[in-house]
Formats: structure tokens, sequence, C-alpha cells
């Protein structure tokens, strides 16, 4: 008898728990599915990081499967999540020693601000137009730990750190006429510190750098918005109105008519496998503004990597004060800023295969928009700064690659686009430049655009 009452209630127990699981099962499910794309993006951060490592350390490191697959729907699965390894550490002694797990992602877009339109006609009710629909940033609440950063920022960074400030500066709210009569407004897209996260001070620097990327695409866009208002211009919601920050004296007004672009995914049939690096998924094929704004959405982001680019080169010295030693600040200062140095050639790429493209299937719109004299100033000033900002950066490795070689037992020295430290007991290798300015370079440099940059009068 008692060994029946056991085994009901084991039996009653078991049914509980079980029942209890699925449904925390559901909800953690549920919330991983939510966190997907943001997962997936940090993962691609981390093979990143540990390719960089084992060309540094000579060792291979098997990186968790679970963080790199993505959600096949947005449907609740009752099965259990996978458990997922610990992130593996850096080798002792070569490099500043952070967390793997607070890095952030590569692809921006997984922090991309929403911008929300409201378009208001001058009778009837307000009807909602989506500008763009992409993941809101956590709201940031001021915290004394982020203070380093950004009296680092001001001092080591003053153009970018401007760029910040005058962007804190604009309003919280917008109100326009339209062209055709209607009243646009539009909330400001973030918070001037919205994307800062992070627990160590190498943390901060890492996303301070997304934090002013991501304003860059805030600024350009609503500050465009906040020029129209002031100078008592009618909006235009039908085209790309985007203002690209040079510096705080410098910076270029464009317009084009949306209808006369087409979406980045057309290049998909005219740009061979070989030729599809790091951010070709995601500015191409993926779904941000690449698509509805065509050739401008690369701009944007070939301006926004140009900018938080300049601010990784400007940010050296913070590097050599959380560093414990200058070998370590250069090791970690390339592997923060090395990516986004490389997509000055992935953004040159797309946007020369874009124009040729559309001088073959669109011509009569082509032959507008290299007529568009702000268009041309814009891209031209991007492209010849981001050249200069590549060229400083493996000068600046050099430097202090002579300088390092100077201490007893160590050589450095920059072979190709690695980075060599030797040792009389061995040999490291650092990638300063991936395998993406190898595969792109070549044909940038051949004569497939040459007719291109005549249309465009430019020297590139």
């Amino acid at each position: 008898m008692k060994n029946i009452l056991k085994i009901i209630l084991i039996g009653i127990v078991a049914a509980v728990t079980y029942k209890y699981l699925n449904e925390q099962d559901i909800e953690v499910t549920s919330q991983l599915q939510k966190a997907g794309p943001l997962l997936e993006n940090i993962s691609e951060k981390v093979k990143n990081l540990l390719s960089e490592t084992e060309a540094y350390s000579g060792s291979k490191t098997e990186l968790p499967g679970d963080l790199l697959e993505k959600p096949e729907s947005t449907t609740v699965q009752e099965s259990k999540p996978k458990p997922v390894s610990p992130a593996p550490t850096r080798p002792a002694n070569t490099q500043c020693q952070v967390k793997e797990e607070n890095k952030a992602s590569e692809d921006r877009t997984s922090f991309r601000a929403t911008i929300t339109r409201s378009v208001r006609k001058t009778t009837g009710k307000p009807e909602s137009k989506q500008r763009t629909v992409e993941v809101k940033p956590t709201p940031y609440s001021p915290n004394e730990k982020y203070e380093w950063i950004k009296a680092a920022s001001r001092r080591y960074s003053p153009n970018t750190w401007h760029l910040l400030m005058t962007y804190d500066q604009l309003p919280d709210f917008i109100e326009i006429i339209n062209h055709n009569e209607s009243v646009v407004s539009s909330h400001k897209p973030a918070k001037t510190f919205d994307y800062l996260r992070g627990k160590t001070r190498l943390d901060h620097i890492l996303y301070m750098s997304i934090n002013i990327h991501e304003l860059t695409h805030a600024h350009a866009d609503y500050m465009a918005m906040h020029q129209y208002k002031e100078q008592g211009r009618f909006y235009d919601m039908d085209s790309v109105i985007l203002c690209f920050y040079i510096n705080q004296h410098e910076e270029y007004n464009t317009s084009f008519p949306r209808e006369k672009l087409f979406p980045s995914k057309k290049l998909a049939s005219v740009i061979p496998e070989r030729y599809r690096t790091f951010r070709y998924d995601t500015y191409i094929e993926g779904n941000n503004s690449t698509q509805g704004d065509g050739v401008f959405g690369l701009m944007d982001e070939f301006h926004a990597y140009y900018i938080d680019s300049e601010f990784g080169m400007d940010m050296y010295p913070a590097f050599v004060e959380v560093c414990e030693s200058k070998e370590k600040a250069l090791i970690e200062w390339i592997r923060y800023t090395q990516s986004g140095m490389e997509a000055y050639y992935e953004f040159s790429f797309f946007i020369f295969e874009y124009l040729k493209y559309m001088k073959k299937h669109y011509p009569a719109n082509y032959r507008e928009l290299t007529a568009n004299s702000s268009f041309k100033q814009a891209l031209k000033r991007i492209n010849n700064l981001f050249v200069d900002l590549v060229i400083n950066f493996l000068k600046k490795i050099e430097h202090e690659a002579a300088l390092l070689s100077r201490a007893d037992e160590l050589e450095v020295k920059l072979d190709k686009d690695e980075l060599v430290l030797t040792r009389p007991y061995d040999t490291r290798r650092l990638a300063v430049m991936d395998r993406t300015r190898k595969i792109l370079h070549p044909i940038l440099q051949s004569d497939r655009y040459d007719d291109i940059k005549e249309d465009l009068r430019s020297d590139y």
C-alpha cells in the first residue's frame, strides 16, 4: 500500500514538474527568439575576435554553436534551449582581459533606433507612416560608470564628440509641413548615449563606437528635417533627405526622389559569390534602409562607418590608458578598429556596383543622380577622407611597432596585412586587415568603374 502511495505521489510531482518546465521553457525560448537577430550578430563579432585571437596565439578555439543558429520563425518552440558553452578566454599575457560576452555586434543594425514619421493632413485624423522598422534601443539611464568614456571621447576625439553634442541640442520633437501640405512630425529617434553598455573600460570604448555610429545615422536624418524646419522649407516624405556631417564647419545636404532608386538586393544578380564579404548579407540582401533608400542607404552606412572609424583612430591613447602595456594597447586597438577600416572597401564596392547597375538598367535616373551636385560632393568627400583614414591607420601601426621594437627581446613589424611580434622563444601574428581588403582592393583598383568615375567627375 505504501508503495502504491509512493508511486501516486511521484506521478503527481512528475506531472507538476513537467508542466512547470514546459511553461518555463516556452517563456525562455520566446525570449531567445525575440533576441535572435542580436545573438546572431553578437556571435559574428565573437567569431571575428576569435579568428584574430587564433592568428595571434597560433591556437584554435572552438566557438559555441548555439549563438550562431538563427531562429527560423517567431513561433514559440516548446523544445528546451540547448546549453551554451562558456565563452572562451584569450591567451594569458598576450592581450587585455575582456569577457567575450560583453562584446557588441559588428552588425550595427541590431542597435538601430526606430524613426517614425506621423503624417497628418490639414483636415482629418493623423495616419502613421513608418520610416524604418528596426530594433529600438534599451532606454539609457545616466550612470557614473560611463563618465570615464565620455571624458575620454571628449578629450581624444573632439570631432565625433561635437557630432554627439550637436545632436543632443536638437529638439525632441519636430513638426513640419510636407510638400503636399500635410503635416509631418517626428520624435527624436534616440537619446545621445542610448547605446552605451558594458562593464569594463574596454567595453565602454567599443560601445561608444557603436553609439557614435548609430547617432551618426540619427543625426543625418533628424538634422536634415530640423534644417528644413528652420529654413521654412517644405519637407518631402517621398525623397531621401540626409545631412552628412564632416566636422563643425562642413556638412553636405542631399535630397533625391525615392521612386527613382531601387533596392540594393537587386545587386545580388551581379555580385559573384567570391565578392560577397562580411557585410554583404546585411546591406545588400538584408532588410534595412539600403532597400528603401538605395544608394543613399549605402552612403548613409559608408558615412557612419567613416565617423566611427575616425573615433577608433582617435582613441588609441585611451587604449594606452586602459591596458597594462603599450604592446597590449596596440593589439587591442587594432582588434577593435580594423573592422571599421575594412568597411571602406565594402561600401566603396557596393556603391560602385549600385551605380553601374543603375547606369545599365535605369539610365534616365542615373543621369539625374550623377547631375546631383550635393550627392557627388558628399560621396567624393567621404571617400577621400576614409582613404586617408585607412592610410593613417596603417602608418600609425608602423610607427607604434617601431617604438615597441626598441624593447629588449621584442621585434614588431607590419608585414603586408599582419602585425608580426617576434621574441626569441616565439613569433606571433595578428591580422591588421582581414580577407575583405584582399578580395575587394584589386577590383576597386581595376578599370571596371572608370566610366562611373568619369560620370561623377571625381578624382578617386
